[in-house]
């Protein structure tokens, strides 16, 4: 293998191991909540894969300090939910940052794989093989000349078209979610200097025009201490979102222009963004170079 392509598949193996580290120790770490409790009850949210399994993503409702929080799973499972997986984990200070441990472990699982698929590959790059014998390497190229050089190219040429299907298809769906973040991240530039606070619901306001829309009017003090109301709308099949109560961001000259966690990328939200901006570009480098990393692109030397 080439030095270019070994720093590229090292890379390509780097990144593996830093999702993985992410996934294992980030991601699925409880530790970094103070306070945990039992749900007191539980959305199921029953649907069907592609394969048609049942596959279940809940919703965990819990009480902190007298009030009620909504706690919704970032991770599908065909696990059904039960009260050995419904402990809900909470910042003390902040109960809607929250997480179930519904799901956890595997996410934690696949981190692993993800660490091991890329130490595998680093290992496979630099471990150093046992030279072969003279009498070896002849058997090897005979046994070569007889095999027919078309068949490989063939081979070849089909392997690296389906590859770049499946990148291409890839980096589409990427390239899609990059340009969703890219609008928060905009969004998240432009309230930078607003003012966090709190917003308390304070009653239903009925549906938006299309019907598909619940909205709700929260209210607010700002640093005056005035009281403001602001309706935010949420999708019908999001109702979980209607919490009790929302961190929000309001315009010093203008209270009522506000910015709602769904508006803004949170420090994890960034994170992923860079993670999917650095796949893109390793994908982009593989789909250009996909023929060098074909394990049938090499030619017989008949020599």
């Amino acid at each position: 293998m080439k030095k270019s392509e070994k720093i590229i598949a090292t890379i390509v193996a780097l990144v593996f191991i830093g999702f993985g580290i992410y996934m294992t120790f980030f991601d699925g770490n409880l530790s970094k909540y103070d306070s945990k409790t039992n749900a007191y009850k539980v959305d199921v949210n029953e649907y069907y894969d592609s394969d048609n399994g049942t596959m279940y993503k809940p919703t965990f409702y819990f009480r902190a300090h007298g009030k009620e929080y909504v706690c919704d799973s970032k991770i599908s499972s065909s696990s059904y939910p039960n009260s050995e997986n419904n402990t809900v984990y909470y910042d003390s200070s902040n109960p809607l940052k929250c997480t179930p441990s519904y799901g956890q472990s595997r996410s934690i699982v696949l981190g692993i794989i993800f660490i091991a698929v890329g130490i595998l590959v680093i290992t496979s790059l630099f471990i150093k093989r046992k030279p072969k014998t003279e009498g070896e390497l002849k058997a090897l190229k005979d046994k070569e000349i007889v095999t027919n050089e078309k068949m490989y190219q063939v081979a070849n040429s089909v392997e690296v078209i389906v590859s770049r299907v499946i990148i291409g298809f890839i980096l589409l769906v990427l390239l899609i979610l990059i340009i969703m973040d890219l609008i928060l991240v905009k969004q998240t530039i432009q309230y930078k200097d607003y003012i966090e606070t709190t917003a308390t619901l304070s009653h239903n306001a009925g549906e938006s025009d299309d019907g598909l829309w619940y909205k709700y009017a929260y209210t607010f003090l700002d640093k005056n201490n005035v009281k403001h109301e602001i309706i935010i709308e949420i999708p019908k099949e999001s109702i979980s979102q209607a919490t009790d109560t929302k961190i929000i961001k309001y315009n010093e000259n203008n209270p009522e222009e506000y910015a709602d966690d769904n508006m803004i990328l949170s420090r994890n939200g960034f994170i992923w963004f860079g993670i999917k901006v650095g796949a893109f570009i390793i994908l982009i480098i593989l789909f250009i170079n996909i023929r060098k990393f074909s394990n049938t692109n090499f030619k017989i030397n008949n020599n």
